[in-house]
């Protein structure tokens, strides 16, 4: 269970999920509950076979907006509020 009043859920293919010793290549936190004015709670679901899901719980009426930097390898996820 997530919580929040709202939810989205980001899902990634094509991806490495360990390194060639086996240990894994995500090494942040698979469930997150911030005190934020919008996030509650974030929660990966799933990673498996090149496959990541997180789904983001959230509050409020705000606009969730994603932005990739491939130049940094990064995603930033933005929640309105």
């Amino acid at each position: 269970d997530v919580d929040g009043a709202r939810f989205v859920e980001m899902h990634f293919e094509g991806m490495l999920i360990a390194d060639d010793m086996g240990g894994p290549l995500y090494r942040g936190r698979t469930s997150v509950r911030p005190v934020l004015p919008a996030l509650t709670h974030l929660e990966m679901t799933e990673a498996f076979e090149g496959v990541y899901n997180f789904v983001i719980g959230y509050d409020g009426n705000g606009c969730v907006e994603l932005n990739e930097d491939a130049a940094t390898k990064t995603v930033t996820v933005t929640i309105g509020h």
